[in-house]
């Protein structure tokens, strides 16, 4: 089949996706494009970030930019996991203060859309 898990060398499980997915915590997930990203940050993020460095020229700016929180980017490409805007929307571990957007926590779903996109940023 086009998809299904593979073991690597060392015996390692990957995850083999169909063509256009991408494998996030074990699951076959199709990315946002660049122009959903960049939706969900504005109808999302834009009512308190309207200002924020991050946001201004988004994502060119968030790629690769320190946020300042230990030595989180704001998006790591190709590393959703130490990207600190899918820390903050998922709640995952380095997190400081509390889980964005504020009032109404994403979608599951959502939030791994925006993981698989920046798996997709190399």
């Amino acid at each position: 089949p086009d998809y299904g898990f593979s073991a690597d060398q060392a015996g390692e499980l990957d995850i083999v996706c169909p063509v256009g997915e991408v494998g996030v915590d074990g699951r076959c997930t199709s990315p946002f494009t660049t122009a959903e990203a960049q939706a969900l940050i504005n109808s999302r993020c834009d009512q308190c970030h309207q200002v924020s460095s991050w946001r201004l020229s988004f994502p060119d700016r968030a790629i690769n930019s320190l946020s300042g929180v230990q030595s989180f980017d704001y998006i790591e490409p190709g590393d959703y996991e130490n990207s600190y805007l899918w820390i903050k929307i998922s709640g995952a571990p380095g997190m400081q203060g509390g889980i964005m957007p504020r009032f109404a926590r994403l979608p599951d779903e959502t939030i791994d859309r925006f993981a698989a996109w920046i798996l997709t940023l190399q």
